[in-house]
């Protein structure tokens, strides 16, 4: 057997609103290192990331490793990466941040 409806609660608070996707590329070329720098817009703050090394042509991928990727700050997301065996081929770093106006 079923009461009566209760009246209707207050609502919550919106949480995440307004999911945004940056991404930038480093500089390309044969480079000893590279980094990349994602960055929020102002007023949304950083709810996760994410990077990549793009080359060198010919996917010699034991020359150039991603050595960190991760939150610099609450709006920043950072990728670094370096040649670990000296190559010609030209390669760059793709970095992007997830972004959110977070409320609650």
């Amino acid at each position: 057997m079923k009461g009566d409806k209760g009246d209707t609660g207050a609502a919550g608070a919106p949480g995440l609103s307004g999911l945004e996707r940056v991404e930038v590329e480093s500089e390309t070329g044969s480079l000893s290192f590279s980094v990349a720098v994602a960055r929020c817009p102002e007023g949304k703050r950083l709810i996760g990331g994410g990077s990549s090394v793009v080359g060198p042509p010919g996917a010699n991928w034991d020359k150039v490793v991603l050595r960190q990727s991760g939150p610099l700050t609450g709006e920043r997301w950072q990728a670094v990466a370096s040649e670990v065996n000296a190559t010609a081929g030209n390669w760059h770093i793709e970095a992007w941040a997830f972004c959110a106006i977070v409320t609650g």
